[in-house]
């Protein structure tokens, strides 16, 4: 089944799990998590002030020239439009945004066109795919923020793994995950180190769980890719991922 999405952007592919879990009867209610950027108070906001202040860094310190830039499971985009609206370099980022729920989708390529992000496309589709990604090239800038809270640990490996080879050589990561017992943060830092990234910083969130971290890839890897990185879990019946 091919849905609708940006306006010059490739075709989208239907998200088999989640289309399974509406078959199943599973409450998937992303839109009702979303809601909780409405409370500047509530630990994502406070977590996407974070993550706005990298990546608008990010995209400052990116060499001149265009920049390609992915987003992983991206909600409504509300991270990359407000960062792109106004921005010195934002006219130099093409991409893509990938999100499996169709009203998320909708409202990400709002948020776009109204930040004048033309260039950025929305793919309505299972992120965990790497053929997602296809015709991008090597991505400069990888956002997986709300991932790593909602994949088994194993995923986790295997998709900054994959990132080694998706990235350009100085290719840039932000990514986020929750600090809640167990914390697998240590863990997902040692992996980015392990795959050849080094970490330019790791923030947690001032009054919250949330953490928000920053990677860099030394050297383009150039390993055989996996067809899935990861198997998305979550239903957004938690405050934050």
């Amino acid at each position: 089944m091919v849905t609708r999405g940006g306006p010059s952007g490739p075709p989208l592919v239907t998200h088999r799990r989640a289309r399974a879990a509406s078959v199943l009867g599973i409450a998937v209610v992303w839109n009702v998590w979303h809601a909780a950027y409405d409370d500047e108070g509530s630990a994502i906001s406070k977590r996407l002030v974070v993550v706005t202040s990298i990546l608008s860094e990010v995209l400052e310190g990116r060499p001149p020239g265009q920049i390609v830039l992915a987003s992983l499971c991206a909600g409504d985009a509300r991270d990359v439009a407000s960062v792109l609206a106004g921005h010195d370099r934002s006219g130099d980022v093409s991409g893509r945004v990938i999100e499996s729920d169709h009203e998320l989708a909708l409202r990400a390529r709002r948020r776009l066109d109204d930040a004048g992000a033309h260039s950025v496309d929305v793919v309505e589709g299972d992120a965990g795919l790497v053929g997602a990604l296809d015709g991008l090239g090597p991505i400069g800038v990888m956002l997986a923020c709300g991932v790593f809270g909602n994949v088994a640990l194993d995923d986790v490996a295997v998709t900054i793994a994959a990132f080694a080879g998706l990235l350009a050589t100085g290719g840039d990561v932000v990514w986020t995950r929750h600090r809640g017992a167990p914390d697998a943060t240590p863990k997902i830092r040692s992996m980015f180190d392990r795959a050849g990234f080094d970490e330019v910083r790791f923030a947690p969130v001032d009054g919250t769980l949330a953490a928000v971290g920053h990677h860099r890839l030394g050297r383009r890897r150039r390993a055989r890719l996996p067809v899935r990185m990861f198997e998305f879990a979550g239903d957004g019946g938690d405050a934050f991922c």
